[in-house]
């Protein structure tokens, strides 16, 4: 059984859990409203997807009355969870557990890997007729993106590489950079083989983020014939900034070992600015997305859901450039907007949901889309 993708298929089913701190309603002059864009996403997804919205018992009343108020075209399936279950303390599901898709050829239904008294896989698990599997480590789902025919894992997890590289069939290459290449521009390089070994990389390494799903996204694409990545390009949004600076250097270092490992690269402008509740400069995550390959019955271009910063931040000029850099590869963009509202909390849609199944792809010919 292997891992859900990031990228190629259709997105059918979806979960998201929202802890009761959230669901009680901030006071209306507080700047941070973080159900606005948690309801934004769930109202961007058409018709044909299921998306399982998980909050603690208690708040069941307040979840349905908040649903009820939104503009809803996905089929949503309130699921509180029984007391006995483990609370739901984070909005970040993407986190906790990881999906393989079911394998209908041996009869296996999905399975959902996590840490053992994980509630929220374990609640999952029951209302899927999916299998729970222990993990013996954490890897955090937003530090690793899987692509068709490669994984990309965050470099702070190398002490683990070896269990980690036991979780799918597909080889590992590293998001990381060396201490060397910083203030280095990246340049073109032949392909190295996507199984390149941790134990060849150079040292001193380093990860820039919390998680590789910060500043990078997987377009199923590809270039040249490697995989296309978008990875951020970080931007002042008002005046110039130390934190933006060392942000740039080591994210330009990262793209270096990236094109070495054999990926392609277009990098994407990512502001950092001021949030509104901490007063601290930080990233406006738009790599954090979610990606479709096939295309809709009644569209003619697959999908991406962008997270949107500009109804919230004077940002419309980078989240028009972030949505022209997409439409350029072929992409319909569903805007998501306020995302502002949890950039404090340094994490966007991809972080929010959790995609649980995909249609198989129809093998569209993404791996001779030539991108210029």
């Amino acid at each position: 059984m292997s891992l859900v993708p990031d990228c190629g298929g259709l997105v059918e089913q979806l979960a998201i859990a929202i802890p009761a701190a959230l669901l009680r309603s901030p006071a209306a002059t507080d700047p941070c409203q973080p159900l606005i864009p948690i309801g934004k996403l769930i109202e961007a997804f058409p018709t044909d997807v299921r998306i399982v919205v998980m909050v603690d018992d208690a708040c069941a009343t307040e979840a349905q009355a908040w649903l009820d108020r939104l503009d809803l075209n996905a089929q949503i399936q309130l699921s509180p969870l029984n007391p006995s279950a483990n609370a739901i303390t984070s909005p970040w599901i993407q986190d906790g557990f990881h999906v393989k898709a079911p394998d209908p050829t041996v009869g296996r239904n999905q399975r959902y890997l996590a840490v053992s008294g994980d509630g929220p896989a374990r609640h999952l698990a029951r209302l899927t007729a999916a299998e729970v599997v222990a993990m013996g480590f954490h890897l955090d789902g937003g530090n690793q993106l899987v692509g068709s025919d490669f994984r990309l894992i965050g470099y702070s997890e190398i002490e683990r590489i070896d269990a980690v590289r036991r979780l799918d069939h597909r080889p590992v290459s590293l998001f990381g950079y060396r201490v060397d290449d910083l203030g280095a521009t990246a340049q073109p390089a032949g392909r190295i083989a996507l199984s390149r070994s941790a134990a060849t990389c150079p040292s001193p390494m380093h990860q820039f983020g919390y998680h590789i799903d910060q500043f990078v996204t997987l377009t199923g694409l590809y270039k040249n014939g490697r995989p296309l990545l978008v990875v951020g390009q970080p931007v002042p949004s008002d005046t110039p900034s130390p934190i933006v600076s060392t942000a740039s250097r080591c994210l330009d270092a990262s793209a270096i070992f990236l094109e070495e490992q054999g990926f392609a690269i277009l990098r994407n402008p990512v502001a950092f600015a001021i949030t509104p509740d901490t007063n601290k400069r930080q990233p406006r995550l738009y790599n954090n997305a979610i990606v479709e390959n096939d295309i809709r019955v009644g569209q003619e271009r697959p999908i991406v859901w962008l997270p949107q910063f500009s109804d919230f931040d004077a940002l419309g000029d980078i989240d028009e450039a972030n949505v022209n850099l997409w439409e350029s590869l072929g992409f319909r963009i569903e805007r998501v907007f306020g995302w502002t509202h949890l950039a404090s909390r340094c994490g966007a849609l991809r972080c929010i949901s959790k995609v649980l199944l995909r249609k198989p792809s129809r093998e569209l010919d993404t791996k001779n889309t030539h991108i210029a």
